[in-house]
């Protein structure tokens, strides 16, 4: 049976995670999330193509298809498909490959790492880049044992014990911007809405995402964003129709 997009009303590919036209999870009204994309403008126009490969969604080869079987590396200037001029991706910098008609994608040591759309809860790891709007962040957890000595006074530190980790926005060049820090009641980010905001950032959401701290670490959750939150690959993933994913400034999207 046909799934509609619960955003736009358009059918939802088979499998997708996300609606290929206006971006919305698929899971978001199961999860209670209701999208508020007001002012918030869209990565790319170029959705809503269905097939048998990656698409290009930003930069200067928007619009054109990349076929993955058997397998693609992307990169630079040394790959099978190169951006030129992307100064943020690796002269090769991923690799998509296919395995008994499925398909996976695997970061090779690339310098700025792979940024996927999740679009369920999410696990961080200690020092995971994410990527929000245009906005990156870095997730850094804190190690309470670290601001005490052997006989457990506290050294001078910020932040102060109970706080659990830190968000630290990216800037150009590896400069740290603004920073955050949370105890386990977590942090929210967005445009308009939240306790870390980004007003002049126009593709981020109002209320973008929350990150809690549980049992596991930090968990984040996308609140059915227009454009979605990027994390690191940690590891080769399984591709889908409808992911999306990030190397260096160029989105791909999986038909």
């Amino acid at each position: 049976m046909a799934r509609e997009c619960v955003q736009c009303g358009k059918t939802i590919v088979d499998g997708g995670k996300f609606c290929s036209v206006c971006g919305a999870r698929v899971s978001a009204a199961e999860d209670g999330f209701q999208a508020t994309n007001e002012g918030t403008q869209a990565y790319s126009p170029f959705t809503g193509i269905e097939g048998r490969a990656l698409r290009v969604l930003t930069g200067s080869r928007a619009g054109e298809f990349v076929s993955v079987y058997p397998s693609v590396t992307i990169g630079r200037n040394r790959a099978n498909f190169n951006v030129h001029d992307d100064e943020t991706l690796s002269p090769v910098h991923a690799r998509v490959f296919c395995m008994n008609d499925i398909c996976y994608l695997d970061d090779l040591e690339s310098h700025n790492g792979v940024l996927i759309r999740i679009a369920e809860k999410t696990i961080l790891h200690d020092r995971d880049v994410i990527r929000a709007g245009q906005t990156f962040f870095r997730f850094e957890h804190l190690m309470t044992e670290m601001f005490s000595d052997d006989e457990g006074t506290s050294f001078y530190a910020t932040p102060m014990r109970g706080e659990r980790f830190r968000l630290v926005e990216l800037l150009d060049d590896g400069y740290r911007g603004r920073a955050k820090t949370a105890s386990e009641i977590g942090l929210t980010v967005g445009r308009k809405e939240g306790n870390f905001m980004f007003e002049q950032d126009t593709q981020m959401n109002p209320r973008h995402f929350t990150i809690r701290w549980t049992q596991r670490g930090g968990v984040l959750t996308d609140h059915a964003s227009m454009n979605g939150t990027f994390v690191s690959l940690q590891d080769t993933v399984e591709l889908h129709p409808g992911d999306q994913f990030f190397l260096g400034c160029t989105l791909f999207g999986v038909l």
